[in-house]
Order: structure tokens, then sequence, then C-alpha cells
């Protein structure tokens, strides 16, 4: 009976709503549930264990200091020491030769862009130098708006009032004025008066004063600044483009207009043409459409030397001399 009793106590003492505060006379629950006890030490360890998985703890120079309180007792003076000869250990030292290489390496890129900065100075100033001294004996100029090299300017003023007639006549007298044995180049810039004072004439200007059919794709396709000029009593315009593509097909549309529009300020020949048809001819290596009279004289040509630029002119030797300057 009294066995009887004892299991009973046991197995309520056991139950769901006493197993945590309920506990037999002569064991606890864990060793009722097969549970050893383990002591504090044994815990700490395996604590270790989950937060040093390889058995290895970091090394610290906060936790060398502490071992060393702990197993000599060390005095201050020789945890300086002990911390002098961590920093010279063989990785220290390595990451030092690291440290300094790397250093020694950014020293010498330094170097090296410094002496190319003065090597391309020195370079930019012998080069000025040569030019001014070219320009010196050739007598060429050059301005930001003028695409080439040239030797002289005869400024144009186009008048208050411009006309078509007033300003082809303007322009041929400055052209017959320049010398036509000279291998000068000369600028006639034309120039307007206005409110602000004397301006360049624009393209769109220019075209707007001689009235012509000149596309207006063909406006848009070009830069507001262009040139007009002379060598050797011949004319010649050089425009720049901002559209090669539509520039290229805006001339081809110019074309059975360009003669009446811009022919009396190209053409000195009074020999009539059959027809304003243009034809395609190779002249100093440079694809060319040339208009010609009727006993095959050229009127007058135009050429695109590059995706930047258009030339007009009347010969080949005209062309050829602006080839050679926008080349320089």
């Amino acid at each position: 009976m009294a066995n009887e009793n004892q299991k009973k106590e046991t197995y309520y003492k056991l139950s769901p709503d006493n197993i945590w505060s309920s506990r037999t006379k002569e064991t606890s629950i864990a060793e009722h549930l097969g549970i050893k006890a383990k002591a504090p030490a044994d815990i700490i360890k395996e604590q270790e264990k989950m937060r040093y998985p390889s058995g290895r703890r970091l090394r610290t120079f906060q936790g060398d200091v502490a071992s060393l309180m702990k197993t000599q007792k060390p005095s201050q003076a020789s945890i300086v020491i002990a911390e002098q000869k961590k920093q010279h250990s063989p990785e220290e030292e390595r990451k030092q030769k690291l440290i300094a290489k790397a250093r020694k390496e950014s020293l010498n890129n330094l170097v090296v862009v410094a002496l190319a900065f003065i090597l391309l100075a020195a370079g930019g100033a012998s080069l000025y130098f040569f030019l001014t001294k070219q320009g010196a004996h050739t007598g060429m100029v050059f301005t930001a708006r003028t695409p080439i090299f040239v030797d002289e300017i005869s400024e144009v003023s186009v008048g208050a009032s411009p006309s078509r007639r007033g300003l082809i006549e303007s322009i041929s007298t400055a052209i017959k004025n320049t010398s036509a044995n000279s291998k000068a180049v000369t600028h006639i810039e034309l120039v307007e008066q206005g409110v602000l004072g004397k301006t360049d004439l624009s393209t769109s200007r220019f075209f707007q004063i001689l009235d012509t059919h000149v596309p207006l794709s063909l406006v848009r396709s070009l830069s507001n600044s262009f040139m007009i000029g002379a060598y050797r009593n011949e004319p010649f315009a050089i425009f720049t483009t901002t559209f090669f593509e539509s520039a290229f097909a805006s001339m081809l549309d110019w074309e059975i207009q360009m003669e009446p529009d811009i022919g009396p300020l190209f053409s000195k020949k009074a020999s009539p043409i059959l027809t304003n048809t243009f034809e395609d001819v190779v002249m100093r290596n440079k694809d060319t459409r040339v208009l010609r009279n009727e006993v095959g004289d050229i009127l007058f040509l135009y050429t695109f030397p590059d995706k930047e630029h258009l030339v007009l002119t009347t010969n080949g030797g005209t062309l050829g001399e602006i080839l050679a300057r926008l080349a320089r």
C-alpha cells in the first residue's frame, strides 16, 4: 500500500501541471527525466566552444594583457615590450612593406604625371614660338573667324540697307584690289553695322541679302560663320557644316538655281552656259561638282573636302591652295 501511494505521489509530481514545481522526496525532476545535472564549469566550457568553434580564441591586445596579468602580474614596461614584439611580428612587417611599396608606387606615378605635364607644356610652347616665327616670315595670320591661315584681311561693310547688287559689287571690288600674281590669301571680311556696333555677317544673313533660292535645309546645316576670300584674284567661299549628310543633299537640290543665285559673285567668264548641269570631277583627289560654260571653261565648282567644310571657288589652283591650308 505504501509503494502504491509512493508511485501515485511520484506520478502526480511528474504530471504536466506540476513538473516544474514538484519534487519527490528521494530525487529531482532531472533525475526522473534521465538528465544529468551539469556543473557551472561545464556550462562555461560549452559556451566557449559555441563562441569559438575552431577551439582558438581571437587574440587581442586587451586579452593578452589580461592573460599576462593573471599569470605573471607584469609591470607596465613589460606590457609595452610585449606589444612592441607583436608589432614586429612577420605578419606586421609584411603589412608595413606593402604599405611602403604602395607609397613608393604612388610617388613614382606622381613624378611621371609631373614630367608628362612639363613635356606637354614645353611642346606647346615650342609649337607656339615656331608658328609665331613662321607667321612673322610668311605674314600669315589666323583668327577664330577664318578656318584657314590668311595673309591679308580686307574689311567690307555691307551698309545700313544692303542689297544684292550692292553686296556683289562690294565683294567684287575687294577681290579686284588683291594681287593677281601674289600667292597671298586675302580674307574679305564682311561686316554689318548694328545697334551694338560692327558684327560679322552671318551665313543666313549673307544668303538673305543675295536673295538666293538656297534650300532652308542647307542654311540649317551650316554654321553662322563663313569666309569669303581671294587667291590670285580668284574668289572662294568656305562654309562650316554642322550636318554633313543634309548639307550634301541640299547642295544637289540647289544646283539648278546655284548659277543665277551666286554665279555673278564667282564667275568672271561672260560666255553663256548651255545647261545648269553639274558634272562629277576628281580634282586634287577630292570628288568635285563642276559647272562649265559652252566652251568647257569652269564657271565655278564646289566640294566637301571633309565632313566639316564646304568649299566653293572657280578653279583647281585656288582649290588646291585652300585644301593645303585646311590641312595645316
